[in-house]
């Protein structure tokens, strides 16, 4: 009789592991969104302009997320 019950103790054991290791797998992969808001041109000075352009960038997963480069290319040109 106790080895029947030890033994489903040890195979719950084993599943309710099995499926905390696959919930953090799964939670520790890299999700990010990117969300682009308003952009356009806005007087800086009365003979000159600007270009504001919003952007967001919303990490949800647990590592961390390094933007190392950004850039903005107009026409030919990269800034």
């Amino acid at each position: 009789m106790w080895e029947i019950i030890t033994g489903i103790l040890g195979i719950l054991g084993f599943v309710i592991s099995l499926i905390n290791f696959i919930i953090i797998i799964h939670s520790r992969y890299l999700k990010f969104t990117v969300f682009f808001g308003n952009y356009g041109f806005t007087a800086v000075t009365s003979d000159k302009d600007a270009m504001v352009i919003e952007f967001r960038i919303d990490n949800n997963s647990e590592l961390p997320l390094s933007i190392t480069r950004i850039q903005f290319k107009s026409g030919k040109k990269f800034f």
